[in-house]
């Protein structure tokens, strides 16, 4: 029978044990029944426990056995910085994560080993950290588009005979940094 289990905090584990007529586990802390061969264990932290199994005839042993609790990945921070129209440059990161390493940092079906997802194009986004003990934490995250820029230009003048010099100014939102001029399409 297993010599350790690992679960997240707030789970719980049906510990095992077999071949005995009786049994004893100490310490009772978080175990449904520390008098049964298969006690549920709720544990809120890591520790060990013994597990001493006899029979009636007198025949013993005492096993140790380790629960390892490891906490939900769920980060003190999510940053999630908008995309700038037309590059893709949206960021998505998660920082400041507990539970046990290495863990797997999933975007939208994209896995990798660290919590810093970059170059995203405006959208939803489902993210998924899953740590080594397999504890999950996920949200969806939303990321925006800085202000979609509106072309808007004042002719000065609007009308005169030909040929006419006419001169733009820029009214455009936010201020562009480049233009491309269409006339008749």
């Amino acid at each position: 029978f297993p010599r350790s289990y690992s679960y997240c905090r707030g789970d719980s584990v049906q510990l095992q044990a077999n071949g005995y007529d009786n049994y004893a586990w100490s310490s009772a802390v978080g175990l449904s029944d520390s008098t049964i061969a298969n006690p549920i264990c709720s544990a809120d932290s890591s520790r060990w426990y013994q597990v001493r199994m006899w029979n009636d005839d007198g025949c013993s042993q005492t096993i140790p056995i380790h629960i390892e609790v490891t906490d939900y990945p769920r980060p003190e921070n999510v940053v999630v910085s908008p995309s700038i129209c037309p590059q893709y440059t949206g960021k998505v990161i998660a920082e400041n994560v507990p539970g046990a390493l290495p863990m797997v940092f999933t975007l939208n079906g994209d896995s990798q080993n660290n919590g810093s997802f970059t170059e995203l194009a405006p959208g939803e986004y489902d993210l998924n950290i899953t740590t080594a003990h397999g504890c999950q934490w996920d949200t969806t995250v939303v990321v925006g588009m800085n202000p979609i820029h509106h072309a808007a230009f004042e002719a000065n003048p609007e009308s005169g005979y030909t040929p006419l010099d006419v001169f733009f100014n820029n009214q455009s939102t936010p201020n562009s940094t480049g233009s491309q001029w269409f006339i008749d399409g």
